[in-house]
């Protein structure tokens, strides 16, 4: 098989970035404190892009994963993770579309990556308010969006398979309009430069701001770019 080609890689965005988008989001969560024995909600995990990292590195029954479409999760446990894994870890998943946490548990974190990316305002309101009623009081949210000098103007889901061809899949806001939407549901937002490989822009929300990093710590996340990759 083409792994950079293979369905469940491409369907969750170009299959060349794969590997490096899952792991930059686990690096991001290690660094923001995330530890073996926390309990991590990865919603819209997908295809397991971070969740193969994540599944490992927790201990059994503390990953949460949230997707409707239940086929990329099954090709990914095949293709990814393999069944000893799924029996050894343990991890939980849901198929919900209805932007809901169908989960009973004060996650210590929420991993919520390329998601606010495709959704018009309702849905983001709709999002911010499932994430908010399902993080612990000292918790964090870690999400992407793209950011613009104007709000994204459409509601619903934007994605390749659910609109009409040649109309644009992604949404962009205001930096201003995400800490507005993350204020009505008691979240306080961070905006850190942490870098994405496809140049979506990473926040922080917590319901305190204690427990968000200050503007100073904020400047030390840099991310993966350091060095350019190995040959």
């Amino acid at each position: 098989m083409d792994m950079e080609k293979a369905a469940y890689r491409t369907y969750v965005g170009p299959g060349s970035l794969y590997d490096i988008i899952g792991a930059s989001q686990f690096a991001l969560s290690v660094s923001c404190g995330l530890r073996e024995q926390h309990l991590l909600l990865d919603f819209g995990c997908g295809s397991l892009r971070g969740g193969r990292f994540f599944i490992p590195y927790l201990r059994a029954g503390h990953y949460y994963g949230v997707e409707p479409n239940q086929w990329l999760v099954d090709q990914a446990v095949q293709q990814e993770l393999g069944a000893d894994m799924i029996t050894l870890k343990a991890p939980h998943f849901a198929a919900v579309n209805d932007f809901s946490v169908p989960f009973d548990v004060p996650f210590h974190m929420i991993v919520a990556q390329s998601i606010f990316t495709h959704t018009g305002k309702d849905l983001m309101r709709r999002l911010f308010a499932s994430l908010a009623g399902a993080i612990s009081p000292e918790g964090l949210i870690l999400a992407t969006f793209f950011l613009d000098n104007s709000d994204e103007e459409r509601s619903g889901w934007f994605y390749f398979d659910s609109l009409p061809n040649g109309q644009k899949v992604l949404a962009a806001y205001r930096q201003e309009t995400v800490c507005a939407f993350a204020a009505e549901v008691g979240l306080h937002a961070r905006h850190i430069h942490f870098w994405h490989p496809a140049g979506q822009q990473w926040f922080l929300f917590s319901k305190t701001a204690e427990r968000l990093p200050t503007a100073e710590q904020a400047s030390h996340f840099y991310g993966l770019n350091v060095l350019p990759p190995l040959p």
